[in-house]
């Protein structure tokens, strides 16, 4: 804000202090002396100091206040970009729930369940992914099937050979080319293309979630979820936690066009947690992820809440809202300060010497302002 209002303020300056020696010289009858101190004193006074502070004051005490609510905002950008928000899109896994699976029914078709459970844990083990480490720590106790080779497809799964030569692989309805089998469940496994069986898992949301849904609500802005996972089991948490909007069963590069397409409506925050979202946290107008998070959406986003509470993503937005409206009145106050001063300057009533105090006095009180946000009062809107 301050530097589009720079960009024509300076220059304005400049004309108005050369119109304050020609006017005074030629027209006013002043020496050329007094016609210089007069064109010097509107500098002086204009120096755009107050303005220069009126942001970076503002953005250093928000980002620390921030900080010590469990908030990292990589930079100044970041902070005014949330305040701007107004569509906060959410992945479900991880994010909006804990994460923390537990396993509530498998079904086979063939092969034993031990024989499953065995076959998930040798291809889940090397996986960060919250279901695969759900699976992990379920089926611990049970040897794992062996495999040479494993490979993690974004969105998909996970699949990998064993010594027979046979291909597993472990992933979400979307993974499939057997669609024989009824969609909706949690975690697909198929040998050499074929579904040998399914799991159901049971996550729960994070304490706190559903409140902060109806406080973003308050602050308008719309909550949507954006998952991976099972259309039905993304309705029901939403439905439970009251988010409307709804986009399920949708792979990377899906869900950048989805969130593409909601930023045409509305700027656009991203919440995320995994490596499947860091495309998604890039493509983002801000951002946001856990601090639990894998390492590439750290590497992503714009902000990180720390604590692995999803609830401080509303001391983020109401800090970054206070840091903004800080920001616009330190610029009117530079602003109405340089109205009041400048003609009296050019009038010859302040002189280069009590300009620089004025222009000090006007940097004290920008940086008194920005100070306010240090108050408890700043998380409140």
């Amino acid at each position: 804000i301050a530097d589009r209002i720079s960009n024509v303020f300076v220059p304005a300056v400049v004309v108005v202090a050369l119109l304050t020696l020609l006017g005074n010289y030629l027209w006013f009858d002043q020496d050329f002396q007094a016609s210089l101190l007069r064109s010097i004193a509107v500098l002086v006074i204009a120096c755009p100091c107050a303005m220069g502070l009126a942001t970076p004051a503002a953005v250093m005490v928000g980002i620390g206040q921030a900080a010590r609510n469990g908030v990292l905002f990589r930079g100044g950008d970041s902070v005014e970009k949330l305040a701007g928000v107004r569509a906060m899109v959410f992945d479900k896994t991880g994010t909006l729930t804990t994460g923390m699976f537990k396993v509530k029914e498998i079904k086979t078709f063939g092969p034993p369940e031990d024989f499953v459970k065995s076959v998930l844990l040798g291809l889940e083990h090397h996986s960060s992914h919250p279901i695969a480490q759900s699976i992990v720590r379920e089926f611990a106790g049970i040897q794992p099937h062996p495999f040479r080779s494993h490979d993690e497809i974004k969105g998909l799964g996970v699949r990998a050979r064993d010594e027979r030569g046979s291909e597993f692989q472990a992933g979400s309805y979307a993974s499939l080319n057997d669609t024989s089998v009824e969609p909706g469940h949690s975690l697909y496994l198929s040998e050499n293309g074929k579904v040998i069986a399914w799991v159901d898992l049971e996550d729960e949301p994070r304490e706190g979630t559903e409140d902060l849904i109806a406080s973003l609500r308050s602050f308008g802005i719309k909550s949507v979820v954006l998952s991976g996972d099972a259309r039905t089991k993304t309705e029901a948490l939403a439905k439970r936690i009251g988010i409307e909007e709804v986009h399920a069963e949708k792979l990377p590069q899906q869900k950048m066009e989805i969130l593409k397409g909601l930023e045409q409506e509305n700027p656009c925050a991203y919440v995320g947690d995994g490596i499947n979202d860091a495309p998604a946290l890039a493509q983002a107008r801000v951002g946001i992820a856990l601090s639990q998070a894998s390492e590439s959406a750290i590497q992503s986003s714009q902000v990180v809440l720390f604590g692995g509470a999803l609830t401080k993503l509303l001391s983020a937005v109401v800090i970054a809202r206070r840091t903004v409206a800080i920001i616009k009145q330190n610029l009117f106050w530079a602003f109405f300060y340089n109205v009041l001063a400048i003609p009296l300057a050019a009038a010859g009533f302040l002189s280069p010497m009590i300009g620089a105090l004025a222009m000090a006095f006007s940097d004290i009180i920008v940086i008194a302002n920005s100070l306010r946000l240090r108050s408890s009062r700043a998380l409140h809107l």
